[in-house]
Order: C-alpha cells, then sequence, then structure tokens
C-alpha cells in the first residue's frame, strides 16, 4: 500500500537523519512534496563547503563511490568551495 511504502521511506530518512545529527555543523530536514509527479519524501542535508573542507558535489562522488553506493542529488549552491 501506498502507506506502508511512505512509511518505509520515512524510516529510512530518520535513520540516516539520526545519523548525521551529531555533526553540529550539519543543518537537516526532511520534507515531504506533494507534487503529483514526484510524491517522495526527501532529506535535505546542508552544510557550508569551508567549513567542512567537502562540496555537495564533492560529498556526492565519494557517496557514489563506496560501498554500498549511494546516489544523491547535489545543489548547485554547494558546487563551489570559496578560497
Amino acid at each position: 500500500s501506498h502507506k506502508a511504502e511512505w512509511a518505509r521511506w520515512m524510516g529510512w530518512l530518520e535513520t540516516v537523519k539520526k545519523k548525521l545529527e551529531p555533526l553540529s555543523q550539519v543543518t537537516l530536514k526532511i520534507t515531504e512534496t506533494n507534487e503529483l509527479s514526484n510524491r517522495t519524501p526527501a532529506l535535505s542535508v546542508r552544510w557550508n563547503a569551508n567549513e567542512m573542507g567537502v562540496t555537495g558535489v564533492e560529498m556526492g562522488q565519494r557517496l557514489m563511490n563506496g560501498t554500498p553506493r549511494i546516489t544523491v542529488a547535489t545543489s548547485l549552491a554547494m558546487r563551489r568551495r570559496i578560497s
């Protein structure tokens, strides 16, 4: 059922969120979309690339190359580290 699938997705996101919560430099937010074509919850993870030493794109590449492989959407705002 849709309700059970939604609960499963929310459980996965809550698990990831709890693992990241100890990082004080990271802002986390679970969003629930109601768009007709993309009704899925998502976890937004934000940080200052200069403070953390890694951009969103760089982290996305690390996660994709890791085990298990994790696919993420990276934000344009996080693509550059300011020197």
